[in-house]
């Protein structure tokens, strides 16, 4: 069962933010001060929901640590959840010998790839840096098993890759969740970092979080730098999403075993 986060999606080129999700203890504050509005709430009652209201909940940490110098120890001893990219491996395992015993989640974008610009058939810059948010992380990834698969890629309705810029000049290319070749190759990735295999050992996260999983075009069709309103490889919204249900499948064959698969759902309208 994939699990869908609610909370506001950070972009891929967002400077990293912590944010912490104290929405279950919002929540029983809210009811507490409402009920204390009402004429007829019992001092009894009103005891226990202020007792309720006391009760301490563990938060979540989301894409990166504190920047306001908050100790290992409070992070530890506060936080249930966290989601970072592999980058961040050596932090969580720092909140771990400080006693974090919560889970740690893997953040990777779900269908999209960090490169250099390129068209296809052209050069690309293998030196280009790469990011640790995506599944081509690796110097040269992009050039070598990303660039070469046009049918790996979404378009427009002219046949361009749909893609979006980003201010350091790098750009995002939004791939196809149909393709067998994108799901095999982004797997393979996925379960190398979680489970690890001949050529490398797992990183140390205890589950997957995939970033951005659209159930429709709309982000496709009318928010990326070369949207046209059009998915070459898609008439649909319910075809993308069959598609996008496929992957997940595909996906939690090999991964669910060895941790949870949480998937942030989005519907951009």
């Amino acid at each position: 069962m994939f699990r869908r986060m609610s909370a506001t999606t950070l972009r891929d080129d967002t400077p990293p933010v912590a944010r912490t999700l104290t929405i279950t203890l919002l929540a029983v504050m809210l009811v507490v001060s409402t009920l204390a509005s009402l004429p007829f709430a019992s001092q009894s009652f009103m005891r226990g929901a202020a007792a309720a209201s006391e009760t301490s909940v563990k938060q979540a940490l989301f894409y990166d640590a504190p920047s306001d110098g908050t100790s290992l120890a409070t992070v530890a001893a506060r936080a249930k959840l966290l989601v970072f990219t592999r980058g961040r491996i050596g932090y969580l395992n720092d909140l771990r010998k400080a006693g974090f015993s919560g889970k740690g989640l893997q953040y990777i974008l779900s269908n999209e790839v960090i490169g250099p610009w390129t068209t296809p058939g052209s050069s690309c810059n293998s030196s280009s840096t790469p990011v640790n948010n995506n599944v081509a992380n690796q110097f040269g990834d992009f050039c070598k098993y990303i660039h070469p698969n046009e049918s790996w890629f979404v378009h427009n309705g002219r046949g361009e890759r749909l893609t979006n810029k980003h201010s350091d000049g790098r750009y995002s290319y939004h791939m196809n969740p149909a393709s067998n070749g994108w799901r095999e190759f982004a797997r393979t990735r996925i379960a190398r970092d979680l489970i690890g295999d001949s050529v490398k050992p797992k990183i140390g996260f205890d589950g997957i979080y995939l970033d951005n999983v659209a159930v429709r075009l709309y982000k496709l069709q009318k928010q990326l730098s070369t949207s046209d309103g059009a998915v070459r490889e898609f008439g649909s919204d319910s075809a993308y999403r069959s598609a996008i249900a496929g992957q997940l499948a595909y996906y939690g064959q090999v991964l669910r075993p060895a941790g949870p698969l949480w998937a942030n759902v989005i519907d951009d309208s």
